[in-house]
């Protein structure tokens, strides 16, 4: 069984290795959600300020509620927005926890 040191130092290797492997990707989705927020601030006219503050906002998922897109297409996107990146952290810190609870049963 490993130590609970042990276990954060596997896990933070695990996770510094996929996050190595997965950057080009994750840049990719990045600059997807701010283009998409662009397509959003320009369907709700937001500044380019406001879309960048929108796509932060819903790409952690936190969605304060203070910029709300009301038309059809800009309501789809912003789902989009939060589900790109949210999708990728949850599934890369799963990988991690996974190679640690491996690592601890068979160390």
């Amino acid at each position: 069984m490993l130590s609970h040191t042990a276990m954060l130092r596997q896990f933070a290797v695990t996770l510094g290795h996929d996050m190595h492997i997965v950057w080009p990707i994750i840049s990719g989705i990045l600059l997807l959600q701010l283009a998409l927020g662009c397509v959003v601030a320009v369907l709700e006219h937001w500044s380019r300020s406001s879309s960048w503050y929108f796509v932060s906002i819903t790409g952690l998922s936190i969605g304060y509620g203070d910029l709300v897109p009301h038309h059809a297409i800009a309501r789809v996107l912003a789902v989009a927005i939060g589900i790109l990146l949210i999708g990728l952290v949850v599934t890369l810190a799963t990988r991690a926890l996974q190679a640690v609870a491996v690592g601890g049963r068979h160390g």
